[in-house]
């Protein structure tokens, strides 16, 4: 053959020869002489891994939610619709700058209105109705959770929210 006898002898197909063998469980001996067993962490239990998600979930939100001016176009109409619910209490229509602004659903300004009244004695108007981004996370993370232990059974409602907070 033009290959040669050991390039030849690996490409075939079907039961390995003696030889083959012989020359598996020598490179096995060697690999577990040279390598010794990986250590493993122990692993977490369910409740620390739900403490170690929900920190991180934290972390993720909390810095994008308080402590700072609107960054995105779309926060000052936002909070122009929150400040006209607050101070006129006319939370049926969303209104900025005197117009009906109907654009988009009013569920987001309602939760938002709801959540800058309760913050607004410690957090500025902008941050307690950011607050109402925060629940709109959560219930999205149980929603995740719940439909995958519905789908998939129990112990991969933790991975699903993992990969949903990762994306």
């Amino acid at each position: 053959e033009a290959v040669g006898p050991v390039v030849g002898r690996r490409l075939r197909f079907g039961p390995k020869a003696a030889e083959d063998k012989a020359e598996c469980a020598s490179h096995d001996r060697e690999s577990n002489v040279m390598h010794q067993p990986h250590r493993t962490a122990p692993a977490l239990s369910p409740r620390a891994a739900a403490a170690v998600l929900v920190a991180l979930v934290v972390a993720y939100l909390v810095p994008g939610l308080i402590g700072h001016e609107p960054w995105k176009a779309d926060e000052p109409y936002t909070f122009g619709v929150v400040y006209h619910m607050l101070r006129t209490g006319d939370w049926v229509v969303p209104t900025v700058g005197g117009i009906p602004f109907v654009e988009k659903p009013p569920l987001y300004y309602w939760v938002s209105w709801a959540t800058a009244a309760i913050a607004s004695p410690f957090l500025p108007l902008h941050d307690g109705a950011r607050i109402a981004s925060a629940l709109f996370v959560v219930a999205s993370l149980a929603a995740t959770a719940w439909a995958a232990r519905l789908c998939w059974g129990e112990g991969v409602a933790l991975p699903a929210v993992v990969l949903f907070v990762a994306t």
